[in-house]
């Protein structure tokens, strides 16, 4: 979102300047907040367009931003209530990931009654950051695309862990 909104910036002749930001804690209840707050900026800065009459930046904002937001913290209160209805400790473990687009689950080895996640597939979803660490928590995952994305640094050192990895697909990142 950022990336398109420089760029939109810059193709109008402006300038962008960054300033350094505070860590966020990546809990569901602070992507909630962060979310919410990131809504109310985008639409304040739809009544600027508005009130000076520049139609060119209210449509941008609207077609590029604004329902993907509303959309993203539908789904963010969705999972938080989950989580609140199973309880803090094993919250975590007993929410459904296999719900999730692009993750694909099957019958755990070791024991077919459990479900569990065997592929998860972000190829071409334009996002960006690191590989997460956590995903090594994933022991039954044997596929993992996540090419044509933008991703950077290294793999986590803990992907030794997810012995039944069986493909790895990390290109055009």
């Amino acid at each position: 979102m950022l990336k398109k909104l420089m760029k939109y910036q810059n193709s109008r002749g402006g300038r962008v300047v960054l300033h350094p930001i505070m860590d966020v804690p990546l809990e569901f209840e602070h992507v909630e907040k962060r979310d919410k707050l990131v809504n109310e900026k985008l639409r304040s800065v739809h009544n600027v367009a508005d009130r000076n009459n520049d139609p060119q930046l209210a449509y941008f904002i609207e077609s590029e931003f604004l329902s993907e937001q509303v959309e993203e913290i539908k789904n963010i209160l969705e999972y938080v209530a989950q989580l609140r209805r199973v309880g803090k400790g094993h919250g975590v473990w007993h929410f459904d990931l296999c719900n999730y687009t692009y993750v694909f689950c099957a019958q755990a080895l070791n024991n077919p009654k459990i479900r569990t996640v065997t592929e998860i597939d972000l190829n071409h979803n334009d996002i960006a950051g690191y590989v997460l660490e956590d995903l090594n928590l994933l022991t039954d995952l044997a596929f993992l695309h996540i090419n044509t994305n933008r991703f950077c640094g290294t793999m986590p050192h803990k992907f030794d862990k997810l012995k039944l990895l069986f493909e790895l697909n990390l290109s055009n990142n």
